[in-house]
Parts: structure tokens; C-alpha cells; sequence
């Protein structure tokens, strides 16, 4: 119980955060509150522990600083073990944190009251260091036992990717079987004990991106009915109140019964469902292995499903787009989520009624067993605390999920390129190409990791973990280095096309990478670009802005990646010396609605005022390609014509377009 405080402070940071960002505030000032969420996060696992651990030395009459310490240092041994193996045991870090301080404290109890274990019994040295002394031997003890029982489940366990190759699910195209088979399955699997979010993480990962790319498109201009589907959807309009939307249970036990426990119990669950947490139900009713209730708690988040969608996708209520933390308060997640849709509480209250009315003819079936023993009741709600607070947590910003999945992520990338000769990195280049010649104008430096088998790592599997390790710089220079030997090399045999590569935002901070960065640039004579997100010109704009201009001394072009997609774009272009913008993807994604050509065609007038030039991104179909054939000065990026090519492909590439061009210049 004593972690909740931290709990609910992580969450309140993610939510100014979240609150900020709709209001446009600066990026930096929304970076402030969300990194404070990350940095308590981390240390949630090990406060869980730490926390039991102190109730029950106190219960079992143990000095509570070297038990908290000892079982805090066994869940760091299970931390590391778990990075050596496979991917199921990362995801039981948080059980760990659970079931540790639990059974660990009970054999430190045992062990300490046997005689062989105890290494002082004199007064002498004081109560505080005989007890601290007398811990050694058990302490010993126990972690062996812990480092023995964690090897022997690790190495059973089945790596957690199995899900994946049978739940083949599509949120963009399947958006109801999606939701219901994900509802369903979580009320199964929190029936039988077993923590559904958890079991389900493979599932939410893909939601979760669903939300990313609702949002980046209703950025741009479009309706958001391309990923109605995601993890906001699911938090404020399916799980209600928790696992089987328990706060229509809790307002059903109210209005139906007159079972004094029940309407007690029902009413001390309410500040927690507002919250979305349901525990109290969960374990006071309980709803855990208690088949009168298994059919509501399953058709009550399937009912959800159902009518949030028809609605969304009937145009009545904005589709989530907005990553709101799951433990906010009901009512105000909807409508942050929808990005201050009003709409959106209406059917949040309605998917509320129709859970009331579906959970109200088993309220019944709750009052003959309640009336024969009223006491198990309140020793339920006296023991719930026991449990751990994170029930249930559908958003990706779960303050104890987003710890286990930050580490998940890294514990990956060293498993995946934890071996240097396993893994090299190497660049592919994707081609940009003249929509109205069809020549090759530019292409981009990419860089990818490839095993030893093949296997290619996309950036998004392995920038983040650089960027935190603090090597991202070094990555930097290295694409320069070999881009500029390619740009060398292509320009040898007759191709002069320019080659733009992404220097990081700690790249285009750093004196000495720039220093180097110069130089190298020097060496290639314009024939390389530079990219450089809108994130990178909010860190330090005086030292950005002199850094700039020190490229553009060069001849070298520079170019705004993923224009658009931050709060000050078109600032950006008055304060810094830009060449070249590139039109994010959700601009193109966007382009079906009237909106989002406007917006669209907005930009490119822009670009056209200031005489810049226009790299579109994602362009994949050829009604997107029409779009951007009304506009002059405009070179696409996208797979409508290539994916990202090796470097001995690239020639080849280039000369079937000059040859697809020469007729089409002949004719005009």
C-alpha cells in the first residue's frame, strides 16, 4: 500500500504531460514531466518489494532494514539472471517483485531461528549489530535458494513471441475481432488467477503503435477511423473501472441489492474504480474463480467493444488518439483520450449503463451467499492491499509496466546485439525520386544491424537503447564516415545524386561531432545532406543554430526530418537555416479527408513562399502520388516506388528510372 503514493505521482506527471502537449506547449516543458514519469518508474519493482518485505518482517517480529535490503538484493540477482534468458522470464521481473519479499522473508525467518545460522549471541556488540550479523548465513541461504528457483523456471519457460503466431490480429482491418477476442481473453485469464495484461503484452504492443499512428494522423489533418482500435480505446471505453469493467458491477451493487456488505463493499471500490482500479472487487467479491459472475465479466467488456466502435466509426465520437496514463480519472480519460471530445463522456457513460443492466440479474445470485457470511468480506478488504496496484493497466504508460518494458527493450537489444560478431551494422538507402521525370534525386542513408543468419534490426529496435547508453553520438559519425564513402564511390562511376544522412539531436549539440562532422563533410563535396528532426533544434538553439550554419558554409544542404509532426514547425523555418523540408507520413496518410489536403497543400504553399525545397514521406499508393503531382519542386520518398536498397542496388535503380525518363522528356 505504501507504493501507491508513488503510483499515483507517476501517473499525475504522465498526465500533465499528456494535458500539456494538448494544450501545444513546448516540447521541452512536456519532455520534463514525462522523463520524471520514467525516472520513478524504474524504481517501482523494487519499492513493491521493498514494501512487502517491511509488512511482513513486522508481522513475523524480523528487523525490518536488513530484511527490506536483502530481499531488494535478491530481486536485483533475478534482474540480471532474467537478462541471460529468454524472453518469458522478462516478463515475470514483476512477479518476482511480488512473490519474493513474500516467500524469501519467510525462510529468512525460519533460518535466523536456528542456532547454526546465528553467528553472535552476546549483548556486547548491541541488539542492531547482532541481528544485522545473525542475517549473513540466512541471507546467504536464501539467495541461493531465490538464484536456483529462478534458473530452474527460466530455463522451462517458453519464449512469450508464441502469441503472436496465434493471434494473428489486425487492429487497422479487424478493429471488432480485435477488441473482442483481446476482452475475452483477459476476463478468462483474470478468472483463473492470472494477470491479464501481462499474459497479453505481445497483443498490446501492436495496440499501442495503433495509438501512435492515430495520433501522428490526426496531427495531420486526418479523422483518426484508421486505428480506432488501440490501447486509449480499450482504457476508456472497455475496461471501466478495470478488468471486466468492475465500475458498472460496483453502481450495479447499489442500485440492486440491500446486502449491507455488498452495498459496503461496493462503496468503498468506487474512489478505486474512478481510478480504474478494481482490486477490492476483484478479490473482496470475489470475481477470481467465482463462475456466478464468469459470463458479465466477460460480455460486459465484449458489450463495450461493440457500441464504442459502431459509434467511432459511425462518426459520432472522435476515435482515441491521445496516450492518456490508464489510472486517470473516469471521465476525464475519455476525454483527453479523444482529444476534448464531449461526445466521448456521453458514450462512456452509456457503455457504464449498458454494463449496469447486464451485471444487474447476477447482483442477485451474490446476495444468499454475502447474507450467510458477512466476514469473509471484510477480511478480504483487510488482506487486498497484499496485492500489487497495477491491475490491469491497459495503457502503454502503466507506471509499473512502463518500467518492465523499458527493460524488456533493453534486455532485448543486448540479447539481440549483445555479441559484436553476431550482429554489424551496415546502411541501406532509400531512393527519392522526381514524380513528374521519374528520375532519382536524392536517397537516404538508413542504417540497419544484421546477425550473422541475415536477420536485419530496424532502427526502432535499437536507436532508443543507443540513445540512453550514450553511444548514439558515435553512431552518428560512423553513418557520415561510411555514407561519404559510398557518396565517393557512386560518384566515381557517373551517379551524383545526394545522399542525405540523420544526425541525432545529441549529435547536432556536440562541438566535437560537429568538429568531425565537418571535416568529413569537406571531403565530399556537397554530394551528403544532413537530416535533423525538430526535436534536435528545441535542445540548445543558440549552439544549434551556429552548428547550422557551420554545415551550410559547406554547401552542404540540410534538411527538417519529419516535418510537421512537432509543436513549432513553422517557427523552425524563420529561426534556422533550412534547405529542404520532408513531409512527414501522416500528411500523405491524411490526404482522403478535405482536411488534410488542406493542410497538405498548405505546407507545400509554404515551402514554395520561402523557396524550400519538398521531400514527401510514405507515399505507398498511386491516388496519394496524384496529390503530389499538382506540385513543382517536390521529390518522393515512399514504396510506391522503392523500399530501402542495398548499396550495390542503387546504380541499377537509378538507370531504369533515367531510362523511364528520357521518353517521358522526349514527349514533352
Amino acid at each position: 500500500m505504501g507504493v501507491v503514493p508513488c503510483l499515483i505521482l507517476s501517473a499525475t506527471l504522465l498526465l500533465i504531460s499528456v494535458c500539456l502537449q494538448m494544450a501545444g506547449a513546448d516540447q521541452s516543458r512536456v519532455a520534463v514531466f514525462s522523463d520524471l514519469h520514467s525516472r520513478i518508474t524504474v524504481a517501482i519493482p523494487y519499492l513493491v518489494t521493498a514494501s512487502i518485505a517491511y509488512m511482513i518482517a513486522i508481522q513475523l517480529h524480523l528487523p525490518r532494514l536488513p530484511v527490506l535490503f536483502l530481499n531488494v538484493a535478491y530481486l536485483i540477482c533475478v534482474d540480471q539472471l532474467m537478462e541471460q534468458f529468454n524472453g518469458a522470464a522478462r516478463m515475470l521481473f514483476l512477479l518476482s517483485a511480488l512473490l519474493i519479499p513474500i516467500w524469501a522473508t519467510r525462510g529468512l525467518a525460519i533460518l535466523h531461528a536456528q542456532s547454526w545460522c546465528q553467528l553472535t549471541r552476546t549483548e556486547g556488540a548491541g541488539s542492531q549489530v547482532r541481528d544485522t550479523l545473525n542475517f549473513i548465513i540466512p541471507g546467504m541461504l536464501v539467495a541461493a535458494a531465490v538464484i536456483l528457483v529462478m534458473l530452474g523456471v527460466i530455463l522451462v519457460l517458453p519464449d512469450p513471441k508464441w502469441i503472436n503466431y496465434y493471434l494473428f490480429l489486425d487492429a487497422a482491418n479487424e478493429p471488432y475481432e480485435v477488441g473482442l477476442t483481446y476482452s475475452i481473453l483477459n476476463s478468462l485469464l483474470w478468472f483463473f488467477g492470472v494477470h491479464g495484461y501481462h499474459a497479453l503484452l505481445p497483443v498490446l504492443e501492436g495496440l499501442n503503435q495503433a495509438l501512435m499512428l492515430n495520433h501522428t494522423t490526426v496531427m495531420a489533418g486526418g479523422s483518426g477511423l484508421e486505428y480506432p482500435m488501440n490501447t486509449s480505446f480499450l482504457g476508456a471505453f472497455v475496461f471501466i473501472g478495470g478488468s471486466g469493467a468492475t465500475l458498472s458491477l460496483a453502481l450495479a451493487l447499489l442500485v440492486t441489492t440491500r446486502v449491507k456488505a455488498l452495498r459496503v463493499l461496493a462503496l468503498a471500490s468506487l474512489p478505486f474504480a474512478f481510478m480504474n482500479v478494481n482490486e477490492l472487487l476483484l478479490f473482496g467479491l470475489p470475481i477470481i474463480f467465482n463462475p456466478r459472475l464468469l459470463i458479465p465479466f466477460m460480455l460486459v467488456p465484449a458489450a463495450n467493444v461493440l457500441l464504442g466502435l459502431t459509434v467511432i466509426q459511425a462518426g459520432w465520437v472522435q476515435a482515441p488518439f491521445m496516450d492518456v496514463p490508464f489510472n486517470s480519472p473516469i471521465v476525464l480519460n475519455a476525454y483527453l483520450a479523444t482529444g476534448g471530445d464531449s461526445a466521448a463522456v456521453l458514450l462512456q457513460f452509456a457503455n457504464l449503463a449498458v454494463g449496469m443492466l447486464l451485471y444487474r440479474p447476477f447482483v442477485r445470485g451474490l446476495e444468499t451467499r454475502f447474507e450467510e457470511g458477512q466476514g469473509a468480506v471484510m477480511r478480504s478488504i483487510e488482506t487486498l492491499f497484499s496485492r500489487r496496484f497495477e491491475e490491469a493497466q491497459y495503457q502503454s504508460q502503466d507506471p509499473v509496466t512502463d518500467g518492465l518494458r523499458e527493460r524488456q527493450s533493453k534486455i532485448q537489444l543486448q540479447r539481440d546485439l549483445g555479441e559484436l560478431g553476431d550482429y554489424e551494422f551496415l546502411l541501406e538507402y532509400q531512393p527519392q525520386v522526381d514524380p513528374v521525370t521519374g528520375q532519382v534525386t536524392g536517397v537516404e542513408a538508413l542504417v540497419r544491424a544484421e546477425s550473422s543468419d541475415g536477420r536485419l534490426l530496424s532502427p526502432a529496435q535499437f536507436l532508443p537503447q543507443l540513445e540512453r547508453g550514450g553511444v548514439i553520438k558515435t553512431l552518428d559519425l560512423w553513418v557520415a564516415e561510411e555514407a561519404c564513402r559510398q557518396a565517393d564511390e557512386w560518384a566515381d562511376q557517373g551517379y551524383t545524386f545526394p545522399v542525405s544522412i540523420n544526425i541525432s539531436a545529441e549529435g547536432l549539440s556536440s562541438p566535437e561531432v560537429i568538429d568531425t562532422l565537418t571535416n568529413l563533410l569537406t571531403e565530399c563535396h556537397g554530394r551528403v545532406a544532413v537530416e535533423i528532426t525538430e526535436d534536435s533544434l528545441s535542445a540548445s538553439p543558440e549552439t544549434v543554430r551556429h552548428h547550422i550554419e557551420r554545415i551550410r558554409e559547406l554547401d552542404v544542404q540540410v534538411h527538417i526530418d519529419d516535418f510537421g509532426t512537432g509543436f513549432s514547425a513553422l517557427g523552425y523555418l524563420s529561426q534556422y537555416p533550412i534547405d529542404v523540408i520532408k513531409v512527414d507520413r501522416s500528411f500523405v496518410n491524411a490526404l482522403e479527408t478535405d482536411k488534410g489536403s488542406k493542410v497538405f497543400n498548405g505546407i507545400l504553399s509554404f515551402a514554395e513562399a520561402l523557396e524550400l525545397g519538398v521531400i514527401v514521406e510514405g507515399v505507398e499508393t498511386e491516388q496519394q502520388l496524384a496529390y503530389v503531382l499538382n506540385t513543382d519542386r517536390v521529390s518522393v520518398q515512399g514504396w510506391l516506388y522503392s523500399r530501402s536498397l542495398r548499396a550495390e542496388q542503387i546504380p541499377a535503380f537509378v538507370d531504369q528510372h533515367a531510362e523511364r525518363a528520357l521518353p517521358a522528356a522526349a514527349s514533352a
